[in-house]
Formats: structure tokens, sequence, C-alpha cells
């Protein structure tokens, strides 16, 4: 993923992050490098048999924003699908060092008579201190026929966790959490061709929350720390699976979708302004 602020772009990848600086925009330059310290990368494309064999992945930059602490610091917060958010001081582009990773707290699915703990994803990020809002949905397992034909084989799918989650890091010794889910009636039904969950987008726009919500719209939230709540969903005429959400510099909220199943540049581009 990208994100770009004043001259500064960080590029985020599987295992780590490069910072440009793009003062110059016909000559970028490479001014600092993150890599996770564990050396942990994925094996891509995946390959797994069950959703309990998901390969436990390193750093993956899904989404990015920013955070300001009260004391100067400057801080990156990436969603990283599986495993939860990665926190990386960048008060010195051209020097970044991880401040944290906080891990996904797993749910536990009854399968038969055995209690396992499965995973949900959190890719979509937005912050404003003290709080990191994430896009949440239910991890599935996929066996990869053909990553790249998109033939997938979607098994042990269980609908059970879409909506944010709220983190509180005003004392990083005690990181608090809380899910804040959609009502059960807008679960997904389904998983689209190229098998993604969703949500894995989250906008803020004031003191609202927009998730891309698969065949059912838009998800609205207010956000408000704990205090966090779910308002309603945008229903887009002749949606399919609403993909991305991206905010605009005068408020509104341009939202995108495609087919469930079917081509992928059966699509449709909206420009929401969104109001009180």
């Amino acid at each position: 993923s990208l994100l770009l602020n004043d001259d500064i772009l960080y590029l985020g990848m599987i295992g780590g992050m490069n910072v440009y600086d793009l003062s110059n925009p016909c000559a970028p330059s490479l001014v600092g490098t993150f890599r996770d310290p564990a050396g942990r990368y994925w094996d891509y494309p995946q390959k797994c048999e069950s959703l309990y064999e998901w390969r436990v992945p390193g750093q993956e930059y899904q989404r990015m924003d920013l955070m300001d602490f009260p004391d100067g610091r400057r801080i990156l917060v990436g969603g990283c699908d599986t495993n939860g958010i990665i926190l990386v001081d960048v008060t010195n582009p051209g020097n970044p060092g991880l401040f944290d990773h906080i891990f996904t707290t797993p749910t536990v699915e009854i399968e038969g008579s055995d209690a396992r703990k499965k995973k949900y994803i959190e890719w979509g990020v937005c912050c404003e201190y003290p709080y990191i809002y994430t896009s949440v949905a239910s991890l599935h397992s996929l066996v990869h026929n053909d990553y790249f034909s998109g033939k997938y084989t979607p098994r042990n799918w269980t609908p059970d966790a879409y909506g944010i989650k709220v983190y509180d890091i005003s004392d990083t010794t005690a990181v608090r959490d809380t899910l804040i889910l959609v009502p059960r009636k807008f679960f997904p039904t389904h998983i689209a061709p190229e098998g993604d969950s969703c949500p894995n987008e989250i906008s803020r726009i004031g003191d609202k929350l927009y998730l891309n919500f698969s065949e059912y719209g838009v998800a609205v939230f207010n956000a408000d720390g704990f205090d966090s709540s779910f308002e309603g969903i945008i229903d887009l005429p002749g949606t399919g699976r609403v993909r991305c959400t991206c905010p605009t510099a005068k408020g509104g909220l341009v939202v995108g979708d495609g087919a469930i199943f079917g081509p992928w540049q059966d699509c449709n581009v909206y420009l929401l302004r969104p109001s009180d």
C-alpha cells in the first residue's frame, strides 16, 4: 500500500516498508527502509488446507495511516491482515524503527467437539490519537488452485466478525481494544471470486467511519473511541461487491464496486457526499 504525507511517500510491502522523498518529483529518492526484525516473509501465494493452518505472516501493510503523539512522535500504523497491526516510528523518516506490533486476539469457533481458535483479518486503518480504528472481517480458508487465475475453493468459512476494531493506545504498556460489529443480518452471504472478505477498507470523514461492505454497500459508524457505534448501511443501487472507499479533499467519498461473480471490468464508481 501507499501513503503520501507532504513530500514523503511510504511504500508498504510484505516484510517491510520503504520511505521516499518526493520533494523533487522528477527525481524521487529512497531515504529510509524498515524490515521485519524477525525476518518473517510470506510464501506467496499462500497454500493451506484449513483456516487453522494459515501460515503466520510477518509484517504486511495492507493499509496505512499516520498518528501524531502528544510528545511529538509520529507513528505509522499498518494493517497486517491476520497478524493485527504494526506501529512504526517515522518521526525521522530516514530512520524508521519498530514501535510496537499488536497481534490479533483470535476468536473461538466450535467445530465438532473441538474448540479451535480462528483469526480475523484487519486491513483498513485510520487513526486519531489515542484511537486506532481497523476494519475487521472473518478469515476464510482457501485452497489456492491457481492464485493468479483467481480459481479458489473456499473452505471452512463462517461469517462471525464483521465491523470495526478500536484500539486505545493512550497507555502503550497496556493497550486496550474492543470489537464493534454490524448486525448479523448484514453479514456477507458469500466470498467474492478473488477470495477476499469485506470489509477491508476504512475511511474517516469528520466523526464518521465508512467501510466497504460486500454486497450491502457502505457501512457507517460514528467515530467516538470505545463509544463508537454502528449507524447503518448506505445502500448503493446496482451494487455488486463494494471494493474500496476513499475520502476526497472536499469531504466526499469515492466508492468503487465490481461484480461479485463475473468479470473485473463489470464495475461502477460512485461519489457520495456524506451529511449528518
